[in-house]
């Protein structure tokens, strides 16, 4: 055993230049070196020390511990690194702290591992941390082009239980290399995380975590950048479970955003960009409760689907476009609201979207696409349709969602191949009365810009049909349908966009709401005008 005690130093290797001599320390058999309060080790340019074979390097409170630049600390098979305290300084890009196969950090409780300077963390397959309670795995550097941490090929750097907090700094990722938390908060503000090697697995999983928190971050390479999964609401204050902001997703080779059976995912002001036409999907979620997403652009999956849903309880679109996909919004057994200026254009299909029936037989309701009860929403300029939907209850009345105001935010639904194209099933009985009430005394659909001048026309502009029998076509129209008060002069904009809310006031639709409730939080209902 070693004590470096008060005010005592010991140095590996030196920074005498022009020599700067190579230092080795090995800690081995079960040997111990403890840095006490006050005392300092200093791990000098090119020089090491290792911990292996059962050996452990204690740091406590109060130590100083510098690494200089290319200077490291290796926790080797059965070493460990035993932390008291939060003191380590890795100084310069070079310095590292590698953690190897059969390695382990070790920390005191509420003690967080984290170091300051501009070095990293060297992780690899089999390297273990074990923090104590109230500890937090901590990365910092300055800036997001600094390299704070390493995932070696085959690793995945698994934290349980403590929250994580990444902050400023560049993460780099090998072949099938791979970040997960569960059953803790993470934040990361400002990171790049980067597959460097093309074949890395993705960039960070949440399963099973309290809070996740994605700010200003990039996501490069991956076959999936995010996945979320098993995500509850965990108590009654309930912030978002997941929050996205301000991130760019770019180059995946598979799908930007997973998510699976998550409570609540708050997106806003994200870029989801496809590789190449290859690419599927940019986001695929199912089984989510409330799903928002502002002002994010999704785009160029010209052989796949911008965002897919499914089992989605509400998913609602503020602003931000969906363009240039084979379909922009895919939606399954969801409930989709598209608002403040919303915009999905330029596709093959707009949104195309299976309501009750999906996966089901005789479900017993229909689901709801809503356009423009908060502001406004476009769809345009889909080459096909800019819906196609089956088994779903529309609401596109710009003159009813003003509620008497004497402006009305008018929604556009020009250049599509036809607008919308839906059918309803009015063989299954078990949506029978939903049917009579969205469309028992038609449709409304007034006070929308449908195109230069003149009617909309069915069969051109909208189709609104029943199934006319079982193995029958969609072809026993809906009528009336009433397209009165229609816009002959497109508007350029929408007064209601972010980041101002509207103060439209709106019905909502009961059942959404009434299920929100029971599987939310509160917070998560809209209140009139919000």
């Amino acid at each position: 055993m070693i004590n470096v005690n008060n005010g005592g130093l010991l140095e590996i290797g030196d920074d005498n230049s022009p020599t700067n001599n190579k230092g080795v320390l090995e800690l081995l058999d079960d040997s111990k070196l403890i840095i006490k309060n006050g005392g300092t080790l200093t791990i000098n340019e090119n020089s090491k020390i290792y911990i292996r074979d059962g050996a452990t390097l204690e740091i406590r409170n109060g130590s100083t511990i510098n690494v200089e630049d290319y200077g490291e600390i290796i926790v080797a098979d059965g070493g460990k690194l035993l932390l008291k305290g939060e003191t380590i300084n890795l100084n310069g890009d070079n310095a590292r702290i590698d953690i190897q196969n059969g390695g382990k950090v070790q920390t005191a409780d509420g003690i967080d591992f984290t170091f300051t300077g501009e070095g990293y963390i060297n992780y690899n397959e089999g390297g273990i941390f074990q923090l104590g309670t109230g500890s937090v795995f901590r990365l910092e550097g300055a800036d997001i082009d600094d390299h704070i941490l390493s995932i070696r090929a085959n690793a995945n750097l698994n934290i349980d239980d403590n929250d994580v907090e990444l902050t400023n700094g560049h993460i780099y990722y090998y072949d099938d290399a791979s970040f997960t938390s569960h059953h803790n908060n993470v934040t990361a503000t400002q990171i790049n995380f980067e597959d460097i090697s093309g074949y890395a697995s993705y960039a960070y999983k949440c399963s099973g975590t309290k809070e996740a928190i994605f700010d200003y971050c990039t996501f490069s390479g991956f076959d999936n950048g995010l996945l979320l999964e098993n995500i509850a609401v965990t108590d009654i204050t309930c912030p978002a479970e997941v929050s996205i902001e301000h991130c760019d997703f770019t180059d995946q080779r598979g799908t930007s955003i997973d998510a699976y059976s998550v409570s609540r995912i708050d997106g806003n002001a994200n870029d989801v960009i496809a590789k190449n036409a290859s690419i599927p999907y940019g986001i695929f979620a199912v089984d989510v409760t409330d799903f928002q997403w502002r002002g994010s652009t999704v785009e160029d999956y010209t052989s796949g689907t911008g965002i897919y849903i499914e089992d989605v309880l509400k998913f609602t679109m503020k602003a931000g476009t969906i363009d240039n996909n084979e379909t922009g919004l895919e939606s399954y057994h969801s409930n989709v609201f598209i608002q403040n200026k919303a915009t999905i254009r330029d596709n093959n299909y707009g949104i195309y979207m299976d309501g009750a029936n999906y996966s089901e037989t005789d479900a017993d309701e229909l689901s709801n696409l809503v356009i423009g009860d908060e502001g406004c929403g476009w769809i345009i300029n889909n080459t096909t349709a800019g819906v196609k939907g089956w088994d779903i209850a529309l609401d596109i009345d710009a003159i009813e969602h003003a509620l008497g105001d004497e402006f009305p935010l008018i929604n556009r639904f020009d250049g599509n191949g036809i607008a919308f194209d839906v059918c309803v099933d009015d063989n299954n009985t078990a949506i029978a009365d939903d049917i009579d009430l969205y469309y028992g005394d038609g449709l409304l659909a007034r006070g929308n810009y449908w195109k230069s001048s003149g009617t909309p026309t069915e069969g051109v502009d909208f189709e609104f049909n029943y199934k006319g029998g079982i193995g029958h076509s969609c072809d026993v129209a809906i009528s009336p349908v009433d397209i009165s008060d229609y816009e002959t002069t497109q508007p350029s904009t929408c007064s209601c966009t972010l980041p101002f809310l509207c103060t439209v006031e709106h019905d909502d639709i009961e059942d959404v709401l009434l299920r929100l409730a029971d599987n939310s939080c509160d917070e998560t209902i809209p209140e009139q005008g919000n």
